[in-house]
């Protein structure tokens, strides 16, 4: 056994607990520094829809989708279309508008070049799902018209390149 310096017997070695990082304050450095696609994709791989909608709440969206170039790839923006519009029981003001915008910001010529044009439809029809089984208050429901006729024609034109 390990002698202490003054011979008291036993010394244990500190444990080191190791602490997972705040996946919050992670995100929220990344935002700091203006790394969008690192702070949505992991606020994305995190899993929590709560906080994908607090980083969505931190962006002045007017700004951020009028970029150029746009700063999140097109995989980032299917992933957050499927998270945002997961779960719409909280948070809709955003979340339509979220999900409106990152409609319009899809690019379904970048997913028929890339062969993943078969990923949209189920998160399209998912989402489809969610808009429909809402029951909405009536200063929600243009907002929510709005995403539906924006998902219609991406469905559309997504449907119509498959050949469906």
């Amino acid at each position: 056994p390990r002698q202490s310096a003054a011979g008291q017997g036993d010394v244990k070695a500190p444990r080191l607990l190791k602490r997972e990082a705040d996946p919050k304050a992670l995100v929220k450095a990344d935002l700091e520094q203006r790394k969008f696609e690192e702070a949505f994709s992991r606020a994305l791989m995190s899993q929590d829809v709560d906080l994908v909608l607090w980083l969505c709440e931190q962006i002045g969206e007017e700004e951020f989708f009028y970029q150029d170039p746009f700063p999140l790839s097109q995989s980032v923006l299917l992933a957050l279309l499927q998270q945002v519009g997961s779960d719409l029981k909280k948070g809709r003001e955003t979340k339509f508008s979220w999900i409106q915008r990152i409609l319009l910001k899809l690019d379904t010529d970048y997913f028929e070049k890339e062969g993943l044009l078969q990923h949209l439809p189920p998160v399209l029809k998912e989402l489809q799902g969610n808009l429909g089984n809402l029951n909405v208050k009536a200063k929600e429901k243009s907002r929510l018209e709005v995403v539906h006729a924006i998902l219609t024609s991406v469905t559309f034109t997504v449907n119509a390149k498959l050949g469906i």
